[in-house]
């Protein structure tokens, strides 16, 4: 059976790797030979760090969970880079704190990427989900984007890869107006490139609002 590290040393917004998720600083290149990566909803799982360039195979990827950040899996910074093959990112998710400056849940609850690369060859991002935000009685919320993938002005390359059911949060309505829904509950771009080919999005739901 595969073996499974489970992250245990809770303690978010933290950026040296001493709690909370595992930083990635340096390049790096993981052969995970199948292991499985759980949060267990300390924290997200991996943050690739500003201009870092990461490798990882045969790897799983689940149970994380972000509050009030972007990524509930994955999150990758600007001008970093992550490559996966052979890999699963599965029942991860973001939200938001009940925080009066908090207007949206989270994006990406598999992965978000901002102002960087993220490369998958056969793999699979399924079960994820995004926050609907808090619960705001002033104004409109809405839920996160991007259930599965999250991306803004960055470039996505998929190849062999199945994206499905994932679901983006819903929105909820304060005293000024109501909320809207996530959209792509599979995949969610803001500007930047991707190239998609023999690959599936599907079975994914986007939010609605109330």
């Amino acid at each position: 059976s595969a073996t499974t590290y489970t992250l245990s040393l809770s303690g978010r917004l933290e950026d040296q790797a001493a709690t909370g998720d595992l930083d990635i600083t340096d390049d790096l290149a993981i052969i995970g030979n199948h292991a499985v990566i759980d949060a267990s909803g300390i924290d997200r799982v991996l943050h690739v760090h500003e201009g870092v360039n990461i490798q990882v195979s045969d790897l799983e990827i689940r149970g994380g969970k972000t509050l009030r950040r972007h990524g509930g899996g994955i999150y990758i910074d600007r001008n970093g880079s992550l490559a996966m093959k052979n890999c699963t990112v599965t029942d991860n998710s973001t939200g938001s704190e009940n925080e009066w400056s908090e207007t949206t849940g989270g994006f990406g609850g598999g992965i978000y990427v901002y102002r960087g690369n993220l490369d998958l060859e056969n793999c699979t991002i399924s079960n994820n989900q995004t926050g609907s935000g808090p619960t705001n009685i002033w104004g409109a919320i809405t839920g996160g984007h991007g259930g599965g993938i999250a991306a803004q002005t960055s470039q996505l390359t998929i190849n062999s890869t199945h994206i499905i059911n994932n679901e983006a949060g819903e929105g909820r309505s304060g005293v000024y107006g109501d909320g809207f829904g996530g959209k792509g509950g599979g995949l969610y771009m803001y500007e930047g490139s991707a190239v998609i080919s023999d690959s599936s999005i599907s079975q994914n739901i986007s939010g609605s609002g109330y």
